[in-house]
């Protein structure tokens, strides 16, 4: 059996920076999920994630697993570390195609994740139920083409504790934004009030006081507008 792995990216499963509790778990179930299923091969779209674990896992059972690639440069823009690891597995894959040429349009992922349902007889999927996602397209794409979808059993704590991290890492990246553009404001504040304290002061010159003719008496009037005797 030829076997198509998809399922989300870290940010959904305990965040990038590994280990994590989810990730743990997710990787625990992922290995046993192959080791039931015992495929030929396993094909892998290499995303961060699900996809990368999968490959890892593969090479570690010995279960020959391909690349496939959405397209050229896929991987440029992430961190160096995440680059060294898709490098890495790419070394250790027993097949690669790339799918295009670039440059990135969302529709050639899910080109990828069609690619691969053709490609295989069934697919293994880690998915937390949510239908606003690349996993959950491919897993109807799957059903749509009649190809048996397997779903990894992760226990509902875990997608529980998944979410609440995600919201927590959102709410974060949400206060650091406001913070950073307060401290914007404030120092575009502070440069002008500095500005405005080296501007030379100029002294206005005092209006000279107008002349009286010679002669002239004026009078000034009281409240009641009567003249003063």
């Amino acid at each position: 059996m030829i076997l198509t792995v998809t399922g989300h990216r870290s940010e959904k499963l305990g965040g990038y920076v590994l280990p994590n509790p989810v990730s743990n778990a997710v990787m625990l179930k992922l290995s046993d999920s192959l080791k039931a299923l015992k495929p030929e091969a396993v094909l892998v779209g290499m995303a961060l994630g699900v996809d990368q674990w999968a490959a890892r896992i593969c090479y570690e059972q010995g279960i020959p697993f391909d690349a496939i690639i959405a397209f050229e440069g896929y991987e440029m823009t992430w961190p160096e570390r995440s680059q060294s690891e898709y490098r890495s597995l790419m070394r250790l894959a027993r097949k690669k195609y790339m799918l295009s040429p670039g440059p990135y349009r969302p529709s050639l992922l899910h080109f990828r994740n069609h690619w691969m349902v053709d490609a295989s007889n069934a697919v293994l999927a880690v998915w937390n139920g949510e239908q606003d996602s690349g996993t959950y397209a491919c897993i109807e794409y799957a059903h749509s083409v009649q190809k048996p979808v397997y779903k990894v059993d992760i226990p509902e704590r875990i997608w529980r504790m998944a979410k609440d991290d995600r919201e927590f890492q959102i709410e974060r990246k949400r206060q650091k934004e406001e913070k950073m553009i307060q401290e914007e404001l404030d120092r575009v504040r502070r440069n002008a009030a500095f500005a405005q304290a080296l501007e030379p002061k100029v002294q206005l010159p005092k209006p000279k006081p107008k002349p009286v003719e010679a002669g002239v008496v004026y009078r000034r009037f009281i409240d009641v507008g009567e003249e003063e005797p």
